[in-house]
């Protein structure tokens, strides 16, 4: 298990099978490993699908996966993947979809996976607690060093999930930044907390979708640091961002 530079542990391979079996999926014929990088998650993906596909946006990364064993791995990007409709029995984006175009990223989950398939996801809520000055310093710094950084508005998503063609099968929240490698977490449903940091949320197929019209899901910044900026009057993001590096460059 890694950390990122702020000293927060990072979730690894032995979290993503656990929330799998924590999600009931089983094993079965054909996975995606969606955003595959060098392959670090292959060893559980592959427990879990007797054929494993990937796809990365770099051949770089493509390069070093290809040491594991693969049945197959196409230079691709999330909102257009580059394998045919009704293939995938799992598709799992563990890590990715801060950096896509999720509306777009979810229509091409659906494509590609076989009615009954299961979507595995994650990604940063938007609304997180004030308090979470970890979630705060890093969105502060991705903001200005201008690295993409979509915050998914839940609030807006788990209702309309059937416009992609989904349904939840199970959902998790982990309430700060960091709580997500410490293994911290609760399960989503009508009496969970409303803010926290991060989510996984386990998807089912039930129909296939085009691409919805006019549901926008994320945005590049958080509804906390823009109330935050309000409340705290400044006029714009960038300058709240820059007062606070000026105040406290180190966090």
């Amino acid at each position: 298990m890694g950390r990122a530079i702020d000293g927060s542990k990072v979730a690894g391979p032995e979290a993503v099978g656990f929330f799998l079996a924590q999600a009931g999926v089983t094993p079965s014929q054909r996975g995606l490993d969606l955003g595959c990088s060098f392959g670090r998650m292959f060893p559980v993906l592959s427990q879990f699908a007797e054929q494993l596909d990937g796809t990365d946006v770099t051949e770089e990364a493509l390069v070093q996966a290809r040491q594991h064993a693969y049945h197959e791995l196409r230079l691709g990007q999330a909102e257009s993947l580059p394998f045919e409709a009704d293939r995938f029995d799992l598709v799992v984006a563990w890590g990715v979809f801060d950096v896509v175009e999720q509306e777009r990223g979810f229509a091409e989950a659906n494509r590609v996976l076989k009615v009954g398939g299961k979507f595995l996801v994650t990604g940063k809520h938007n609304d997180y607690l004030q308090s979470d000055s970890m979630a705060f310093v890093a969105e502060r710094n991705a903001y200005l060093k201008k690295f993409p950084n979509h915050f998914t508005d839940l609030d807006r998503l788990l209702p309309q999930l059937d416009q992609f063609g989904f349904s939840l099968a199970k959902g998790f929240g982990f309430p700060n930044r960091g709580d997500f490698g410490e293994g911290r977490f609760f399960e989503l449903g009508p009496q969970s907390p409303r803010q926290f940091y991060e989510f996984l949320l386990v998807l089912e197929k039930i129909e296939t979708k085009p691409l919805p019209e006019g549901l926008e899901i994320c945005g590049p910044s958080s509804r906390t640091a823009l109330m935050r900026a309000h409340l705290s009057g400044f006029s714009s993001l960038e300058e709240l961002f820059l007062d606070h590096q000026k105040k406290c460059p180190n966090g």
